[in-house]
């Protein structure tokens, strides 16, 4: 969506644009962009400096992947990328437009930079960036993970934070179960954030040998707790082993314990992620 500008008669009113190019009257004030959707950004009203010329949004500015040309993206968008969002004008309207180029997107001779994104393997926005931010930013993000195993339908909450670090991802996920019935051919596991897929060019197993992190289980009958590691499954999914007398089993339908309302787990593990090879320092602002 873009916004129109209306031009300013005199220096003492609301100011919006100036009209004579090149002289700017106020100081420029880019926001925060934000992710709203899979496919939408916003940028909050800001002040910006356009061609010579200074435009007030008043409101924001959103910006939909899905689309092409103003509000949208240059050329469709493609996967495992990152993308310059700048604040472009047509026909006296301020628009948003997502680029590959660093330097200015296709159509457009005049642009403002104000932040970035970066898509996934399905295209979709992983993360935004605002202007000056560096690509990694440490901020905690939720998430629901996926699972897998034995009648894990009777999971009854599961929750899930991550953020980044460099070119790797911190996970922090917890779950509390109810009755999850009986079998144990099958590790309980669990999934990475959606649109990420683990690298496995940095692990020194793709196997289930290869520990990433550590989990709690915790018995609400008893109150004790068992602990163990979390392994390596797949590039989109981890496992559980826990400990006990024989020296360790998958964490599954009746191990560590006999799973019951009210029983939990909890896991921290740290994971190479594909989409983030090789990044981690400041975008070319």
């Amino acid at each position: 969506m873009g916004v129109a500008s209306t031009q300013s008669a005199s220096p003492n009113e609301t100011f919006l644009r100036e009209t004579t190019v090149g002289t700017i009257r106020k100081p420029e004030s880019i926001s925060k962009l934000a992710k709203l959707t899979a496919t939408t950004l916003s940028l909050p009203a800001s002040t910006l400096n356009i061609g010579g010329q200074q435009y007030n949004t008043l409101t924001a500015l959103t910006l939909n992947t899905a689309t092409v040309g103003a509000g949208g993206v240059d050329v469709t968008v493609v996967a495992n990328s990152v993308y310059y969002v700048y604040a472009v004008v047509s026909s006296n309207t301020v628009y948003l437009i997502g680029s590959l180029s660093s330097s200015v997107p296709s159509g457009f001779m005049q642009a403002r930079k104000v932040g970035a994104f970066t898509t996934g393997v399905t295209s979709q926005i992983l993360e935004a960036f605002y202007y000056g931010q560096v690509m990694s930013p440490g901020e905690w993000m939720s998430y629901t993970p996926s699972s897998s195993g034995p009648k894990v339908d009777s999971i009854l909450t599961k929750t899930g934070k991550y953020k980044r670090s460099t070119d790797s991802m911190e996970v922090s996920v917890s779950a509390t179960v109810s009755t999850i019935g009986v079998g144990a051919s099958t590790m309980l596991s669990l999934g990475i954030p959606s649109g990420f897929t683990l690298d496995t060019l940095k692990l020194a197993l793709t196997a289930s040998l290869q520990v990433l992190g550590s989990v709690q289980i915790r018995n609400a009958g008893t109150t004790i707790y068992y602990t163990g590691h979390v392994l390596y499954s797949n590039t989109t999914t981890v496992g559980f082993i826990n400990y006990d007398g024989s020296g360790g089993n998958y964490m599954d339908a009746i191990r560590p314990i006999t799973w019951a309302n009210g029983d939990a787990f909890t896991a921290i593990f740290k994971l190479p992620i594909a989409e983030w090879s090789g990044s981690g320092t400041q975008f070319v602002w």
